[in-house]
């Protein structure tokens, strides 16, 4: 399956866990960059587990996601 998320899936109850105990407004660079990439295994779960597959058949192209970096302008 996609790379992310198996790397991601058997840790996912932990960093969730984690995340929950961080006030959103209390967050430093590595805390959101975790966030990130929690919110980026729950957007690809459905497509891996469902479709077998990284990216959905006519579903939204993800060439076209752009990546903003906490702190630049």
């Amino acid at each position: 399956m996609g790379q992310t998320y198996d790397m991601l899936l058997p840790r996912m109850d932990e960093i969730l866990e984690y995340l929950a105990l961080r006030p959103a407004r209390q967050m430093d660079a590595a805390d959101e960059t975790l966030t990130l990439l929690a919110q980026a295994f729950m957007d690809i779960a459905p497509a891996v587990e469902l479709f077998k597959q990284p990216e959905v058949i006519h579903g939204y192209d993800a060439r076209r996601a752009t990546v903003k970096i906490f702190g630049e302008k």
